[in-house]
């Protein structure tokens, strides 16, 4: 399966440089960067006049003085790890230098026009044939996050009517179009600049990594390869090879090519970001790790390099949200891999399970899965626990037939699923009971699809096709709302809303949220394309779903509840575009995939700074279950707090709602309750699903697995 946060194309395109030009990169990586708060025009106006005048001992004694009274500062850190970088290098001439920490000065005091041209003066001085590929590659992730495409157009078309041979402004354009997310565009520009300068081995460096996933990995070879017939030691070519190996499943053959190209760029950090994956490829987090620290001293403002440290220290059991929240700072806060850490959704993980099977769905404890198999042309239903792939139960039914989906009740006592193609009219929503041997019975009669308990688990939302819509019955087979327009639903997990999708055409559904009580629509979250499969994820703030594009790509996005801002790409499925199914574990910080068409089943681990509400707290002391909740927002809050403990069966066996009403929490303040806990319920393995819902139904949620009595 692709990683959705690799380190891309955009991180790894690199190549030797004469000394001294690469760290240009530190030029445009600052501009998007808040400063501090106080003092900041007084900082940006010393920064300004200083570079005007050419004073760098000023610049320098200017960011020293900010971070004697915030060490944090971004801006101040970057401008001193250039100049730091910079004067580690004694080879050529000084002049490049000099225009290098003036055209930093101007982009941290927000001259984006005089930045460019000392950057421009920076490459000349320094043999632009060296330091462009890493200028271009900074100046066009600037433009994507800051909406100044049009200023960088106006400046490049400027440049190569000045310069009528030269290749370096339409290199840029390319970056500035591959940035936006148009790669058919930017290759126009590039392959002009190839045509411009064809001995170029940037020009054939960047066309590799551009052509990185979208072609063959032998044709992407033969394009680092070329450059390294006209530069033998070109470091960005290097790179590109060790990815290629590295994507070929070959970390040996690709390891000495990364530390080749590591030695060979200098202070630059495109290297030791392929060489970081490597690593982690290798099993060696802890290794990759201090990669992505070592870029960092030279340059604190290097989105990705934040952004893998961050998924590292997470993947180490490290506590890793002080490195989310350097990331954020740096990263464009409207930006795809932003939203997704904000929201808890970044890909960490992801591992093929050594089982198969359709349609899975967790059980409430988190502990197990239950999932659908094919033997002997009917289907069965299995549970399977996570922690033991031998044991898995096959669960008596009485019935024959295609079984759709399968739902798990909140209490772990019912299954819930459809059954279709059975033969003896048999077709319907079936429950069964997992604590009995007795047959399924059914439910709902046909046609009846896609059957999801409701989070107090009284009522069931189900879906037809013909006309598509969706209602909700009762465990008694009383129907508690009629029809609504959006089939393949889901609930919110305060049970308040549902969310299903509305199809227009064969090539269009659009996903819509309902109110249950009223019945009547609230909002549209999507608005392009075929989305649909809409899954809420447990702490509510999120809804991940399927998504069909132009050209039959498939894919899983995510989208805020409240309809703020475009979905985001989250993964593909691994080995196909066919849609698949997807469940969420009930704490939310994993998911189990079944690509479409295959009956393989992959575990996904989440991160990022998932919303926190409520701080949680629990502890088990003489039988004694106290949670304390900490209310995190600086405003007051009404919080219900309840929990749910379950035996090793995955059954419920003791619920409890503190106080029987919300408690009144005033900001940034906490509150404790107690209840005491069933001897019987404290036996090891035992676990207990913690639940603290503020009153607009934002809520955390915590797994805890309960200590024995004799601990």
């Amino acid at each position: 399966m692709r990683r959705f946060f690799s380190s891309g194309k955009g991180t790894l395109l690199s190549r030797r440089i004469v000394p001294g030009t690469s760290v240009l990169a530190f030029i445009l990586g600052a501009w998007p960067v808040a400063g501090h708060s106080e003092g900041e025009a007084e900082f940006s106006e010393r920064m300004r006049m200083a570079a005007r005048l050419g004073a760098l001992e000023e610049m320098e004694t200017c960011c020293r003085s900010v971070l004697a009274e915030s060490p944090d500062d971004l801006k101040a850190r970057a401008y001193l790890g250039a100049s730091q970088a910079l004067s580690e290098l004694s080879e050529g001439s000084t002049a490049w230098r000099r225009e290098a920490l003036v055209g930093l000065a101007m982009g941290l005091s927000g001259e984006m026009a005089e930045a460019l041209q000392a950057a421009r003066k920076a490459l000349v001085a320094g043999a632009p044939s060296s330091g462009a590929l890493v200028f271009v590659q900074r100046l066009a992730r600037l433009a994507a996050r800051s909406g100044d495409v049009p200023e960088v157009e106006r400046f490049c078309r400027r440049w190569a009517a000045e310069e009528v041979e030269d290749e370096w402004p339409h290199l840029l354009l390319a970056h500035v179009y591959e940035a936006e997310g148009d790669v058919g565009k930017a290759r126009v520009p590039l392959l002009q600049a190839l045509s411009l300068a064809p001995m170029n081995p940037t020009c054939h460096v960047v066309l590799g990594w551009m052509d990185m996933g979208r072609l063959p990995l032998d044709e992407v070879e033969m394009r680092f390869r070329q450059a390294l017939h006209f530069d033998s030691q070109d470091c960005g070519a290097l790179a590109g090879l060790a990815e290629v190996e590295r994507v070929r499943g070959r970390p040996e053959d690709a390891l000495k090519m990364a530390h080749d190209s590591v030695r060979g760029g200098g202070p630059q950090a495109h290297g030791r970001h392929v060489l970081a994956e490597i690593l982690v490829q290798m099993g060696k987090p802890g290794e990759a790790q201090r990669q992505y620290e070592a870029i960092l001293r030279l340059d604190p403002l290097d989105a990705s390099a934040l952004h893998r440290l961050a998924v590292l220290q997470e993947l180490q059991g490290i506590e890793a949200e002080a490195s989310w929240r350097r990331f954020l700072q740096v990263e464009a806060h409207s930006s795809p891999r932003a939203w997704l850490a904000r929201n808890g959704l970044v890909e960490l993980d992801t591992q093929k399970l050594p089982w198969s099977g359709r349609q899975p769905a967790w059980s409430p404890d988190g502990r197990k899965l239950v999932m659908v198999r094919e033997r002997d042309g009917s289907d069965r239903i299995v549970i399977q626990p996570m922690d033991s792939p031998t044991d898995a139960l096959e669960v008596k039914l009485g019935l024959t037939g295609r079984i759709g989906s399968v739902c798990w009740s909140p209490d772990g006592r019912l299954l819930a699923m459809d059954v279709s193609e059975g033969g003896g009219g048999m077709e319907g929503i079936y429950l069964k009971d997992l604590t009995n041997d007795r047959p399924a019975w059914r439910l709902v009669e046909s046609p009846a699809l896609f059957p999801r308990f409701s989070p107090g688990g009284l009522q069931i939302l189900w879906s037809v096709r013909d006309p598509p819509g969706c209602q909700v019955t009762d465990l008694a087979g009383e129907t508690v709302l009629r029809r609504t327009p959006v089939s393949a639903a889901d609930w919110s997990p305060d049970g308040s809303l549902i969310v299903g999708a509305q199809e227009y055409s064969g090539q269009r559904s659009d996903l819509w949220v309902y109110r249950l009580e009223r019945g009547k629509a609230v909002r549209r979250l999507t608005r392009e394309h075929r989305n649909f499969m809409p899954r809420y994820h447990p702490l509510g703030h999120a809804i991940v779903f399927c998504r069909t594009e132009p050209g039959g790509v498939t894919g899983w996005c995510a989208a805020s509840c409240d309809a703020a801002g475009s979905p985001v790409a989250v993964m593909r499925p691994p080995g196909t575009d066919c849609p698949g199914a997807f469940a969420w574990s009930p704490e939310g910080q994993q998911g189990v995939i079944q690509p479409g068409g295959t009956e393989d089943l992959w575990q996904v681990r989440w991160g990022g700074l998932s919303p926190k509400p409520f701080e949680l707290a629990v502890d088990l002391n003489a039988g004694r279950l106290t949670v304390t909740v900490q209310n995190l927002a600086s405003r007051s809050a009404q919080a219900d707090v309840s929990f749910r403990v379950y035996d090793q069966e995955s059954f419920q066996i003791q619920a409890w709602r503190a106080e029987g009403r919300p408690a009144f929490i005033p900001g940034n303040n906490a509150h404790s309750w107690g209840e005491f806990i069933e001897p019987e319920a404290m036996v090891r393995g035992h676990t207990a699903r913690v639940e603290a819902v503020r009153s607009d139904g934002l809520r955390s949620v915590l797994l805890w697995r309960m200590p024995s009595a004799r601990d």
